[in-house]
C-alpha cells in the first residue's frame, strides 16, 4: 500500500473515531482496499479505479452525514488527474504529488469556508443574545412617577411625572 493510500485511512481512522462512526470506516476502508486489488496501479485502470474509490468514499458520507464537501472535492480532484494519467498526460509520481498539493488546498479552502460560517453564526447568536439582554435589562428597569397636587380656589390639580 502506498504512502498516499496509508495516509488517508489514516486520516479517517481518525476522523471516525472522533465522530463515532469506527464501522462505518472499516465498511469504507474495506471497499476502498477492494478498488485498489481490482484496479490495480496501470495506465487504463486510473479512472476506474478513482470511480471506485469515490463510491467507496460516497457511501461512507451517505452512511454517516459527514463530509460531504471534503468527498467531493477529493473526487473532483482525483477523476480530473486520473483521467490525465490514462491519456498519459502526466505519470504516477506526478498524479500522488498533485494529489496531495490540490486535496491539501481544497481542504483547507473547505475549512476556511466552514470556520467562517461559523464566526459568522456566533456573531449572529451574539448580536441575539445582546439584544435579549438590553429588552431584558429595559423591561426590568423600574420606574417611578412623581406627582404633586396643587390646589387653588378650590379647584385641586395633580401632575404626574415618569422617569426611568
Amino acid at each position: 500500500m502506498n504512502l498516499m493510500a496509508r495516509i488517508s485511512i489514516g486520516c479517517f481512522l481518525l476522523a471516525s473515531c472522533a465522530s463515532g462512526h469506527l464501522e462505518e470506516q472499516k465498511q469504507m476502508a474495506a471497499a476502498k482496499n477492494w478498488c485498489r486489488v481490482k484496479y490495480p496501479l496501470s495506465v487504463g485502470n486510473y479512472y476506474n479505479r478513482a470511480l471506485c474509490i469515490d463510491a467507496a468514499e460516497f457511501a461512507y458520507v451517505s452512511a454517516t452525514g459527514d463530509g460531504n464537501e471534503y468527498a467531493q472535492a477529493r473526487a473532483q480532484i482525483r477523476d480530473r488527474l486520473s483521467k490525465k494519467v490514462d491519456k498519459g498526460e502526466i505519470t504516477n509520481d506526478e498524479f500522488e504529488l498533485r494529489m496531495k498539493r490540490d486535496v491539501g488546498s481544497a481542504t483547507a479552502e473547505i475549512s476556511a469556508q466552514e470556520a467562517q460560517m461559523r464566526h459568522e453564526q456566533r456573531q449572529k447568536d451574539m448580536q441575539g443574545v445582546s439584544q435579549s439582554m438590553l429588552d431584558l435589562g429595559r423591561s426590568l428597569n423600574p420606574t417611578r412617577t412623581n406627582c404633586s397636587t396643587v390646589s387653588s380656589y378650590g379647584v385641586a390639580n395633580t401632575n404626574c411625572v415618569t422617569y426611568p
